[in-house]
C-alpha cells in the first residue's frame, strides 16, 4: 500500500505504452532459429479456428498439439508465415500460422517480464489506479494466486514510498519507469512500516508474492511490457 500521499485525480485518457521488446528464441525451447522481429512490438492475437502450435518454421518442425478456437495469444515476433507466440494460460511458447490468427484486445491486464538473459514471465494483475486503490493495495490479503500480483499505475512519474502496514502477506515490489525498465526490486516484510522507495522516478509498481522476482531472475535492468484492457484504467476530470 502507499504511504500517506495525496495525488491528483486522473485526466481522461488512455495510457499509450511503447512496448519495445527484442524477441529471440532459445534453442532449448524450440527447434528453429529466432523470429526475425527486431524492434517488434508485442500485440494480442486469437485464432479464429483450431490451430496447430509448431516448434519452428523449417522442414524439421514438430507440432506441440492444437490450440482451441479463440485462444488469446501474445505475439512476440514474426517468422516467415508464422508468429512466435506465448500462451498466457500455460506459459508455453510456440509458432502459429499467421493465416489462422487475427489481432484482438488484451484479454486481461498482464505484465510480460523479460529478464536480462531473455527469459519471459507473464504476471496477471489487478490494477490500482486511483487514490483509494493506491491506499488499499493488498491490505488484508493472506495469499495470491501463482503468477499474479497488483500493478500500481500512476498518471505521471512518481517517487512516493510504499509500506506494508495492515498487509500480512510477504511481498516483493518492482519499481518500473515509463519505458518499462525495472529500476529496483525489493522484498517487503509483513505488517512492517519500513518505507520502500525507488532509486528514481517510476511510473508503475508491481507487487507479487515475496521471492517471485528472485525465483525468475527479475531484477534491475529487466523489462516489463504492460498490457491493459481499455476499461482497466480509471478515468476522471482534471
Amino acid at each position: 500500500m502507499i504511504w500517506g500521499r495525496v495525488v491528483s485525480i486522473w485526466r481522461t485518457c488512455r495510457l499509450a505504452l511503447s512496448l519495445a521488446l527484442t524477441c529471440w528464441l532459445q534453442a532449448t525451447t524450440l527447434s528453429s532459429a529466432a523470429a526475425d522481429g527486431a524492434g517488434f512490438e508485442p500485440f494480442w492475437v486469437a485464432n479464429f479456428r483450431v490451430t496447430q502450435a509448431w516448434s519452428g518454421t523449417d522442414a524439421s518442425v514438430v507440432t506441440f498439439g492444437t490450440l482451441a478456437q479463440f485462444t488469446p495469444l501474445l505475439a512476440l515476433g514474426p517468422a516467415g508465415g508464422r508468429l512466435l507466440v506465448i500462451n498466457p494460460a500455460t506459459e508455453g511458447i510456440a509458432y502459429v500460422d499467421t493465416v489462422d490468427v487475427g489481432p484482438v484486445g488484451s484479454p486481461s491486464p498482464l505484465v510480460l517480464l523479460t529478464s536480462a538473459n531473455g527469459e519471459d514471465r507473464l504476471v496477471r494483475t489487478e490494477i490500482a489506479d486511483t487514490p483509494d486503490r493506491w491506499e488499499r493495495g493488498l491490505m488484508g490479503r493472506t495469499s495470491l494466486p501463482p503468477d499474479s500480483g497488483m500493478l500500481f499505475v500512476f498518471p505521471s512519474d512518481d517517487t512516493v514510498s510504499f509500506w506494508m502496514k495492515d498487509t500480512p502477506l510477504p511481498l516483493s515490489i518492482a519499481f518500473v519507469d515509463a519505458s518499462g525498465s525495472v529500476l529496483s526490486v525489493q522484498d517487503m516484510a509483513p505488517l512492517s512500516t519500513e518505507l520502500h522507495s525507488s532509486p528514481g522516478p517510476y511510473r508503475y509498481a508491481l507487487e507479487v508474492s515475496q521471492g517471485y522476482f528472485a525465483n525468475h531472475q527479475i531484477g534491475p535492468g529487466a523489462h516489463a511490457s504492460i498490457f491493459f484492457r481499455d476499461h482497466d484504467i480509471a478515468q476522471g476530470e482534471a
